[in-house]
């Protein structure tokens, strides 16, 4: 039972870094939105006519496509680990409490 305890002590003492990890990758993402939103507004505001303007951000949807999918990624990524440090120890309980039901 100790292990257990052990296990989800650990779990617990590394929450905080599962946080700060996902404040930091949420707060990268923003600043690299709000960068976007300015470069498009350099370039709209350079824009001579509509067709132009329309152009233009035509032209920066791929940068946006690979910003959002790298944004995605990294959460998946994140959202992936803590689920595996979670079935691990969910696991480790589930085996422990079955093998202590099955002792008379």
């Amino acid at each position: 039972m100790n292990t257990i305890k052990g296990r989800l002590f650990a779990l617990w003492q590394s929450l905080p870094n599962s946080l700060t990890r996902i404040q930091r990758h949420k707060v990268n993402a923003v600043q690299a939105h709000w960068q976007a939103v300015h470069a498009r507004l350099m370039i709209a505001a350079q824009a001579g006519d509509f067709s132009t303007l329309i152009n233009d951000q035509i032209e920066l949807l791929p940068d946006t496509r690979a910003r959002m999918t790298a944004h995605w990624q990294g959460a998946l990524l994140m959202a992936e680990r803590g689920y595996i440090e979670s079935a691990a120890a969910g696991r480790e309980f589930y085996s422990k409490l079955k093998t202590a039901a099955a002792k008379p």
